[in-house]
């Protein structure tokens, strides 16, 4: 039985982006796949970006390649993966302002103002959001670890 454990290596995430997207938002399968494939290849080395071609994220993911290329421009359009085209591969970098992303209507991120109420919506003090440009700073500070 192969276990799981830290000494094989891991991937660095910010837990805000755990706890407060990952968790509370259905993102499609395709979606899943290749985002977590481009945290690995970019934060799982401790870098803010990957160099990577659309061809080795469809081996990474196991996906055809034309539904990778599809699947990355999807995340680009909802702002959550940018990209810089080059002549053999593809620059793939997350964008850290997780709030400019384009998420479902359904999801439950909570902007600061409706969440001010506190006891009516059950969150405590400590599960408070963050504002904007505070959340904005701490995943820049992470990537500035990564780099």
């Amino acid at each position: 039985m192969q276990r799981l454990d830290f000494d094989g290596g891991y991937t660095k995430l910010p837990n805000l982006l755990i706890e407060r997207v990952f968790c509370k938002v259905t993102f499609p399968a395709y979606e899943m796949r290749v985002l977590f494939a481009l945290m690995r290849m970019s934060w799982g080395w401790n870098k803010a970006w990957c160099y990577s071609s659309y061809r080795e994220i469809a081996e990474k993911t196991g996906l055809d390649y034309r539904h990778v290329r599809r699947t990355v421009q999807s995340l680009v359009e909802k702002c959550i993966v940018v990209t810089y085209p080059g002549r053999n591969k593809t620059r793939f970098e997350i964008n850290p302002d997780y709030m400019t992303w384009k998420l479902p209507e359904r999801n439950t991120l909570m902007p600061l103002q409706a969440s001010l109420a506190g006891a009516s919506t059950g969150i405590t003090e400590s599960e408070q959001p963050l504002d904007r440009q505070e959340l904005v700073g701490l995943l820049r500070n992470f990537i500035k670890t990564l780099e």
